[in-house]
Parts: C-alpha cells; sequence; structure tokens
C-alpha cells in the first residue's frame, strides 16, 4: 500500500526538524516535545510514525544505510572507482543529514553501523585475494582502509563536500589499491 501523502509530509517535516535541532544540539539533548513544537505538530503524530527521538534516529539511519548498500550493490560490477562515486552522490544527495548525523551531535555509534554495513560490500570491488595474508594480517589491512577511507569522508563531509565525487572516489581508490597491493605483494 502506497503511503499516503500527508504521511510522507510528516515524516519529512519530522526529519527536517530533527536535522535543524542537531545542527546546533546533542541528539541526546533533544526532546519528541522539542521537535514537535518545531515542526509544530502534536505529540500524538508523532507517535503515530516513532517511539522516541533514539527510534526516529535509528529509522533515519536504517533509510541511508538501505540507501547506500543499494547504490554499491548497483554499481560494484562496474568498478571499485564507480562505487565509490555513486556511493559519494548518494551521500552528497542528502549533505545535511549526513553532516549532521556523522558530527559530534549525532549517533557516535553511526559511523560503526556505516562500516560494517557496507564493509563487504566494498571489499567486492576490490580484485585482491586476501586470503594470501595471515588472519591477523587480514584483520589489520582491513582496519587500516577502513579507517582511511572514513577518514577520507570525514574530511570531506567536514568541508561541506565541495569537491568533486570523482576525484575523492579515484583518490580513495589509489590509496586503497596502493595500501592492499604494497601489503599482498610484500
Amino acid at each position: 500500500m502506497a503511503v499516503d501523502a500527508r504521511v510522507r509530509y510528516t515524516k519529512m517535516m519530522i526529519k527536517k526538524t530533527l536535522i535543524d535541532l542537531m545542527k546546533n544540539k546533542h541528539i541526546s539533548k533533544i526532546s519528541v516535545k522539542e521537535i514537535c513544537d518545531t515542526a509544530q505538530i502534536n505529540r500524538s503524530t508523532f507517535y503515530k510514525h516513532y517511539n522516541n527521538v533514539e527510534d526516529l534516529v535509528e529509522k533515519i539511519e536504517a533509510e541511508l544505510i538501505n540507501e547506500l548498500k543499494k547504490s554499491v550493490n548497483q554499481s560494484k560490477k562496474k568498478g571499485t572507482k564507480k562505487t565509490l562515486v555513486e556511493m559519494l552522490e548518494v551521500m552528497k544527495s542528502d549533505i545535511d543529514l549526513y553532516c549532521v548525523l556523522l558530527s559530534e551531535n549525532g549517533d557516535a555509534f553511526f559511523r560503526n553501523k556505516l562500516v560494517s554495513e557496507l564493509y563487504t560490500e566494498l571489499l567486492e570491488t576490490f580484485r585482491y585475494n586476501f586470503s594470501v595474508l595471515p588472519q591477523e594480517e587480514h584483520n589489520w589491512l582491513l582496519a587500516f582502509l577502513d579507517n582511511g577511507a572514513f577518514g577520507v569522508l570525514d574530511c570531506w563531509i567536514i568541508y561541506g563536500m565541495k569537491e568533486p565525487t570523482e576525484r575523492v572516489a579515484e583518490f580513495m581508490e589509489t590509496v586503497m589499491n596502493s595500501a592492499i597491493k604494497a601489503v599482498i605483494k610484500r
């Protein structure tokens, strides 16, 4: 059954209000009452869709992660750079939301959720055999790639996602491939 336009609008307003509030306040300090007052909706309307602020955030995060996973799955046969570009484009299309969720005012565990959900899909785009490495080195390499990639993403997000996605993706791919080759060929 299709979602009623009024329901979509209400959820969009709640989400927008949360984003605006998170620009100046940590998520743990935002109340349902504050969201409702700012969005000019009744608390009962909020509770029709969400149990509390944490539920709202979890649903928003799950939606974002699913959107990113879908993007990665649709593009991973096109190669690493194309996959990264499309993933970055998805993030850039909702810049305000990613900026606040990954900021100090957001959910401290959102980054980890992103990593754990996208890890397997993204690694499939690299055409290397990691099984040649001892297990501890395999784990170290994956941790290095994870932290490096998200370091680049964090920097890109902090500076307002101004650099073209193609440039960021190419840089990430080059660095990741270089690290993988260096470790495997040593």
